[in-house]
């Protein structure tokens, strides 16, 4: 839940526009930093289409590479 607000927290804050992104370009980075994991547990994990989205990679990133790696550990 925390992740959530921060998330909310640091996209509301800013006052310029952020860049538009390939999200699946941050989910991929994602999976490259948690691919120690991935192998670890076995986990499979897949994902359709995303779309272009609106805010700063890193933190879409961070959002992926959190929610995933709960994921695997829970």
């Amino acid at each position: 839940m925390q992740d959530i607000l921060t998330y909310i927290a640091t996209t509301t804050s800013e006052k310029d526009q952020p860049p538009v992104i390939d999200s699946q370009r941050a989910l991929s980075e994602a999976l490259d930093r948690l691919h120690g994991s991935v192998l670890e547990s076995g986990a499979v994990i897949t994902s359709g289409g995303l779309p272009r989205v609106a805010m700063q990679e890193n933190r879409l990133m961070q959002v992926f590479q959190n929610l995933i790696g709960n994921a695997i550990k829970y």
